[in-house]
């Protein structure tokens, strides 16, 4: 599979207690089949503020799961959930982001889902398929909405015109980077500058109330008395002060990397707490991320697994598909969504059961039936470049890469996730992409760095069950991608200088060079039957194997393309790169017969793949999104 390059952008952030201010380019969703309903005020008209945004996917069977976003408070612009809805719609979800305001948060909360719960038949909500999503500020109301008992006066409803839902308010609670006013937040002296602010109360009060708090365990705060209406609200606003085992599964993330220096431990007494009432709970710490909003954009695999297992799987993979052929392809539509961590490769296992895909810090295995996650394989702190199944696809493949000379390759069983091997030889560079031979006996990888395209370079084999070094090829520039030839006798390399060279692999020699190429070769891929090599780069072009003669210059929307596949019957060949579409070409001729943008204007197709029989598509994008294309049965 292709070598993907990726810099991401840096993100920066401004924190407060309550509130996050985010500076970033937004507009409305783009590239999406989705309909959007504005501005709802969730009390009326005349309470400016208390506003929520609908976002409704197309396809997607009645009625749907929901996800409810609770803005943090300090954010009332409705662009902001724009940039995170389409996340949750191509997974055929409905989304809705509830806009609170900061001296209402608890009211604005519960309002708003009492707006949702009442409102369900209207939009397609699945009640019974819930999750609300808190960060910052909101994520302690979105963590009391779980938790509050259903046979209460509940004084937050107070203001409402809808009535408490009948069932639970929710299936499911996530937070990242929650306040959730545990004794470790309350202890905090601008938690308690904070609260007195927003709640109009002395700060001698609010001084008084957390110090008792901080005294007392959770489990005996109903039983504290003497506490005026203001200090007795701000308890009945506390998770902790609700909780019995009766709330539903809880996901607490947090980042490595967090300005806030007692997150970790606000978040582990929180996760503690739902430990000992018996309530599910996972706690997960993400490397690299801070407490910015910029961090949703990157929604983690936990999250994808908690809401499958609400949810019930990935609901637009329920249906029949047909293989994808020259006279169909102009009917591929997207199909399933997944989230990623970071942009990824992804590749078909040969059964077509699985799905891999590959990141920044794991390879990790879907289940098709089901879109639940079945493993995830650990390459430590590197991104994965390159991934592959061999071919009865008992095992995966995978280079892993820090930076030039921090590199390696490694196998696995899929069935345990074992490690079988890891290669850490002085690559000099870095190993960007990597194949299994058709036998299965021998795994390659090219090599190079990014840094020096013209600099020395080599293709490396392992034998795939003892990883003893097998071929050490030497080629005069960095190697983008190495592939075999169906029948095992060649491997093809993409150099970085334009040029692709074909090895013998018996012997290790340079059989030929295929020159023409515009710039740099990004990725490889042969036909079925061997006789075809696509090269994708700075353009696009199909190769005769046997006489080293051009094909095609593939012509139409096509900007850079940096990965190439062949449809497993050699009918179709798929591009993907800079211009956010796919191309759909005919091998015979080299024409494009079908079109698809994947998401928007700037988005960046990194990968493409086939599954074994046709009927799937996998691509990868810079939105860090892996979705899936076919076409629907009749």
């Amino acid at each position: 599979m292709r070598t993907r390059f990726l810099f991401q952008l840096a993100r920066c952030s401004v924190f407060c207690l309550f509130s996050v201010v985010l500076v970033v380019s937004v507009g409305r969703v783009r590239g999406q089949t989705v309909t959007v309903h504005d501005d709802i005020f969730y009390y009326g008209s005349d309470v400016p503020g208390a506003q929520l945004d609908v976002y409704m996917p197309a396809g997607v069977e009645l009625p749907y799961p929901t996800v409810v976003y609770v803005t943090p408070p300090a954010f009332t612009d409705e662009n902001v959930m724009r940039n995170y809805a389409p996340r949750f719609v191509e997974q055929g979800y409905a989304a809705v982001g509830l806009r609170i305001r900061p001296q209402k948060i608890l009211p604005d909360t519960f309002c708003g889902l009492a707006w949702v719960h009442a409102n369900a038949g209207a939009y397609g909500f699945d009640t019974s398929r819930l999750v609300a999503f808190g960060y910052s500020g909101s994520g302690m109301p979105v963590a009391t909405l779980g938790a509050i008992d259903r046979n209460v006066n509940n004084r937050f409803m107070a203001d409402c015109p809808y009535p408490e839902p009948e069932g639970s308010w929710v299936q499911g609670v996530v937070t990242y980077e929650a306040f959730f006013m545990t004794p470790v937040a309350l202890g905090q002296p601008l938690v308690r500058q904070d609260t007195a602010r927003f709640r109009g109360l002395p700060r001698e009060q609010v001084d008084e109330l957390y110090d008792l708090l901080i005294s007392t365990p959770p489990g005996e705060w109903r039983d504290i008395e003497d506490l005026s209406e203001g200090q007795r609200l701000i308890v009945e606003s506390n998770p902790l002060y609700w909780m019995d085992g009766s709330e539903p599964p809880y996901l607490l993330i947090y980042g490595s990397a967090t300005e806030i220096d007692w997150m970790q431990e606000e978040q582990q007494f929180f996760a503690s707490q739902l430990e000992a009432a018996g309530v599910s709970v996972q706690l997960v710490e993400k490397q690299h991320l801070g407490h910015s909003v910029g961090a949703l954009v990157s929604h983690t695999e936990e999250m994808n697994a908690f809401l499958t297992e609400i949810f019930g799987g990935a609901v637009s993979m329920q249906q029949a598909l047909e293989p994808m052929t020259l006279d169909n392809v102009d009917q591929v539509r997207q199909v399933a969504a997944f989230e990623q961590n970071t942009v990824c490769t992804a590749t078909f296992s040969p059964d077509r059961e699985l799905l891999a895909s590959g990141g920044f810090g794991t390879v990790v295995l879907w289940n098709l039936a089901s879109g639940n996650v079945t493993s995830t394989l650990s390459v430590g702190n590197r991104s994965v470049r390159g991934i592959a199944f061999n071919p009865d696809g008992t095992l995966i493949a995978a280079t892993a890469n820090g930076n030039c000379g921090d590199t390696s390759v490694r196998v696995w069983n899929v069935a345990s996730g074992e490690l079988l091997f890891e290669k850490l030889d002085d690559f000099e560079h870095m190993a960007t992409s990597v194949a299994f031979s058709p036998d299965g006996a021998t795994v390659a990888a090219g090599t190079g760095c990014v840094f020096d395209l013209q600099g020395s370079a080599s293709i490396k084999a392992w034998d795939t069950m003892s990883g003893t070094l097998l071929m050490d090829i030497n080629v005069p520039s960095f190697v983008r991608d190495a592939v075999f030839s169906p029948d095992g006798s060649l491997l093809a390399a993409a150099g970085g200088d334009g040029i692709i060279r074909l090895y013998e692999v018996a012997t290790s020699t340079l059989r030929t060079e295929l020159r023409g190429q515009s710039g740099g070769i990004s990725s490889l891929s042969f036909s079925p039957d061997g006789t075809t090599l696509a090269a994708g780069g700075a353009d696009a072009r199909l190769w005769d194997v046997a006489s080293g003669e051009q094909l095609y210059l593939l012509e139409g929307p096509i900007g850079e393309v940096v990965d190439v596949a062949f449809s497993a019957d050699g009918r179709l060949l798929v591009t993907g790169g800079g211009s956010h579409t796919i191309v759909f070409r005919d091998t015979a001729s080299g024409a494009a017969v079908a079109v698809r943008e994947v998401g928007a204007a700037e988005n960046f197709v990194y990968s493409v793949a086939f599954n074994a029989d046709n009927t799937l598509l996998a691509t990868c994008e810079h939105d860090q999104m892996l979705r899936l294309w076919g076409v629907p049965g009749q």
